[in-house]
């Protein structure tokens, strides 16, 4: 939401969080002027995104044209929480 807010030139953001059995997803949407996500640079937190989530065992994926708005998607699976326990 912050890339939105500072960026984009969004007037309107839309967000929604659902949970399954077996994960957590998160949709951000903005009416923005969009982007080239495969030309995105470093200092747009992308990278930092997709880490995050990563390390969470989960994903990331961004559509975009100029022009057009930008959909960010989130994917978290989750564990069972005997798994996490086992596991540390």
């Amino acid at each position: 939401m912050s890339n939105a807010a500072r960026h984009a030139r969004a007037n309107q953001i839309a967000l929604s969080l659902t949970a399954t059995e077996t994960a957590v997803h998160l949709r951000i949407e903005d009416d923005g002027q969009g982007f080239d996500p495969s030309a995105a640079d470093e200092g747009m937190g992308l990278s930092n995104m997709r880490q995050r989530a990563a390390e969470l065992g989960g994903a990331v994926t961004i559509e975009s044209q100029a022009g057009t708005g930008t959909a960010v998607r989130v994917t978290i699976p989750l564990q069972r929480c005997d798994e996490r326990i086992a596991h540390g």
